[in-house]
């Protein structure tokens, strides 16, 4: 377990929101990419099916490059830091996105 996860486990934050950032912290989320080196039978290959520009469905694909996550995020008013991805990686940028949710209330 790496110091990501173990802030993740003492924030109080969703469960729903926490195994998210779990499953994507721990690469374990199911992308088209993450299937296939995982030697699951994806058919009839790993591009993205939102945006269909023949991309690997991996995880900065489905969070930052993807046309549809982008018209999504807008719609949500957010604004990733092309910066701060390139400059942490993007297991670490979901850390930080998690730290900065607001707590639930008790």
């Amino acid at each position: 377990m790496n110091i990501f996860t173990s802030f993740i486990n003492f924030r109080n934050i969703s469960p729903r929101l926490k195994f998210f950032a779990w499953l994507i912290l721990m690469d374990i989320l199911n992308t088209r990419d993450m299937l296939q080196r995982r030697n699951f039978n994806v058919q009839p290959n790993n591009h993205c099916v939102m945006c269909n520009d023949n991309v690997a469905e991996d995880l900065n694909q489905l969070f930052f490059d993807c046309s549809f996550a982008l018209v999504c995020w807008q719609k949500l008013s957010f604004v990733w830091e092309a910066q701060m991805i390139s400059i942490f990686g993007f297991s670490e940028v979901v850390c930080i996105w998690v730290c900065l949710t607001p707590l639930k209330s008790s």
